[in-house]
């Protein structure tokens, strides 16, 4: 986004602003840019000890750890160069799809490592004998 402000500032400035194509484009710019802020600042994820919250707008999703099977990442090499991309969420029977988020493979590099634990610990626990009564 920041490239997208930094190409329409360029044009603009080598015109000097002087005709009104050089106002509507970097009026229709500015106006694009705050409405892509508003649409990504309405998705939001949250990173717990028992699961991932996701927001977008008024929806939220929880998803428990222990109901994750797999996590993954995919990014084109423009995504990876501006860390964005999207996070596949695989459950038994359904996906949930974090989609352009930035930073998105510290999210699932987070959620990954959360799901091993918990699945690590079922296995522990399995394996550990009954003491008591």
């Amino acid at each position: 986004m920041t490239i997208f402000i930094l190409v329409l500032l360029a044009i603009w400035l080598t015109d000097n602003g002087m005709d009104s194509l050089s106002w509507v484009s970097g009026g229709g710019g500015l106006v694009l840019f705050v409405i892509m802020e508003f649409v990504i600042r309405m998705e939001k994820i949250n990173i717990a000890d028992s699961g991932v919250e996701f927001r977008n707008g008024k929806d939220v999703t929880i998803l428990q750890y222990s109901s994750i099977s797999d996590v993954s990442l995919t990014q084109s090499f423009f995504q990876h160069l501006l860390r964005f991309g999207d996070v596949q969420i695989k459950m038994p029977g359904s996906e949930v799809v974090l989609k352009g988020f930035e930073e998105a493979a510290k999210i699932e590099k987070v959620i990954s490592m959360n799901i091993h634990k918990v699945h690590e610990g079922h296995e522990h626990h399995a394996k550990e004998p009954h003491v008591g009564p």
